[in-house]
């Protein structure tokens, strides 16, 4: 994708507004314990992982953003938005799922 700032805003909300929802609903809701919420919280925290292990590093900002002299903030805050979104997904895929 290089530098295309549309195409990246595009393929990220795809990627979370149909293929994670979809993939949460037929796989996580099933596997996870605990109530809906928990479940999409756990899920949540798992993509934070997968983003900040994988994503990140392979767009140059390093394991854990160390290389792109946001700090510690950028980490929180990107934990908290995605743990959020989890539980968000989680009220409304479980809600859905039942």
């Amino acid at each position: 994708m290089g530098d295309n700032l549309a195409m990246g805003m595009a393929v990220h909300l795809i990627i979370g507004a149909v293929i994670v929802p979809v993939i949460y609903v037929l796989v996580f809701y099933k596997v996870l314990p605990g109530p809906a919420v928990v479940k999409g919280v756990l899920t949540g925290i798992l993509l934070w992982l997968l983003t900040m292990t994988v994503t990140m590093p392979m767009m140059g900002e390093g394991f854990f953003l160390s290389a792109s002299g946001d700090g510690f903030k950028a980490i929180v805050a990107a934990f908290m938005v995605h743990a959020i979104y989890g539980a968000l997904m989680g009220k409304i895929g479980g809600e859905l799922s039942t």
